[in-house]
């Protein structure tokens, strides 16, 4: 397929192969092979579909990987998840998963998971820069080639969690450039503050360089942990501390274009949002109207669509069909934290898209954020996991 890209001083073609959807509401599947296809030999298909998609956490798209970026999943594993030691990737220019081995040499010897006392005090293979297999949830992001990534960019989770088969330990945030494929600390210091690990989501803010670590329950916190990328220290913002008895704020979104972080509050089916420009002015809620509220999977995250300039939520939680959300910003002249609204626009997809799920399912591991856009082909990705091609999605 190709897609035509211009400027007034520039034309370029680029060429994918593979067909994309072209009309509103419509899915087109793609996959040269299957996740399966590219384990290790210690490594049964349940056991790579656990690692990848049965552990707790999702992955990240790095969009310097290839001409049209890859989903990334890397170090995943812990708490009885089998490992995951380097990357399974789905590149995006030729629809292939792929598996990027670890150059810190650290084999895989194993299928299962790490009993406790596998890593040192850090959390880290001994005598490596390699992390313990972990619990991700929607931690991950990536590192642009133009910030220090690569050549191909780099995947990086901010915090990992339950290591081991107790799920006892941890680990802080980890890097790995596809390029050399290794792994290294991602910080000079250590996290400062509480709100890294657990059930949570990142967000990164190219106009400061920091990599958020949104706080897993916002309710009663007044302070939220980044990573600074241009001195990869972690630092802490201040704010007033957040009324309510919400649950989980895991699922959300950062708005580039309005400057704000939003989170959802399952319990009160709404959106907590900060302005990135006045951060020290906290949360508040968000002004929202329409249908699907109650559809919003707490722990599965946003993708933003510029096409349109919409945000689109995936619910794939294992006793329901699929669900897409579409949450549309008031204009960019108006006032950002009201006027927004949600609609189920489940009904207008041409496919049904693959529920998010994996051989074990009982355990109830979300998806959190694989739903992507990918810029290259102008349209939203869904992985759903080792059994089911990829999905390319036109919501609009």
């Amino acid at each position: 397929m190709a897609l035509l890209t211009s400027s007034p001083a520039t034309v370029s073609v680029t060429s994918f192969p593979y067909p994309l959807p072209n009309s509103a509401g419509q899915v087109v599947f793609i996959g040269t092979n299957l996740p399966r296809d590219v384990r290790p030999n210690t490594h049964s298909v349940y056991q790579w579909d656990y690692a990848n998609f049965g552990y707790y956490g999702g992955g990240a798209f790095i969009q310097d990987y290839s001409a049209a970026g890859a989903f990334v999943i890397a170090g995943s594993g812990g708490h009885l998840a089998s490992p995951n030691l380097g990357a399974a990737i789905f590149d995006c220019a030729d629809a292939t998963w792929k598996r990027l081995d670890n150059a810190n040499g650290v084999p895989y010897t194993r299928g299962d998971d790490y009993p406790p006392g596998s890593f040192d005090a850090n959390g880290v293979f001994p005598g490596t820069t390699c992390p313990g297999p972990s619990h991700q949830y929607g931690m991950q992001s990536q590192i642009r080639t133009s910030q220090g990534g690569g050549p191909k960019g780099s995947f990086i989770f901010l915090a990992g969690s339950a290591q081991t088969t107790t799920g006892a330990s941890g680990c802080d945030a980890y890097r790995m450039d596809l390029d050399t494929r290794m792994w290294t600390k991602a910080a000079t210091n250590n996290a400062v503050a509480y709100t890294t690990g657990g059930q949570q989501s990142a967000f990164y803010d190219p106009t400061t360089n920091r990599y958020y670590a949104a706080p897993g329950t916002a309710f009663g916190n007044g302070d939220m942990s980044y990573l600074d990328g241009n001195d990869w220290t972690w630092k802490r913002v201040f704010y007033p501390s957040v009324q309510g008895n919400g649950y989980y704020t895991a699922a959300g979104f950062i708005d580039l274009q309005r400057r704000i972080m939003a989170l959802w509050d399952a319990t009160g089916q709404r959106f907590i949002a900060m302005d990135l420009n006045n951060i020290s002015a906290g949360f508040s809620a968000l002004g929202m109207t329409g249908t699907g509220m109650s559809s919003v999977h707490l722990d599965c995250g946003w993708a933003y669509y510029p096409p349109d300039g919409c945000f689109y939520h995936m619910n794939s939680p294992f006793d329901t069909p699929n669900v897409l959300l579409k949450l549309t910003p008031p204009a960019l002249s108006g006032n950002k934290m009201t006027g927004w609204v949600m609609s189920n626009i489940t009904s207008t997809l041409s496919a049904v898209t693959p529920r998010r799920q994996w051989s074990g399912a009982s355990n109830n591991a979300v998806h959190h954020n694989s739903l992507f856009y990918v810029p290259a082909i102008q349209r939203l990705a869904w992985i759903a996991g080792d059994a089911a091609q990829v999905a390319i999605i036109k919501p609009s």
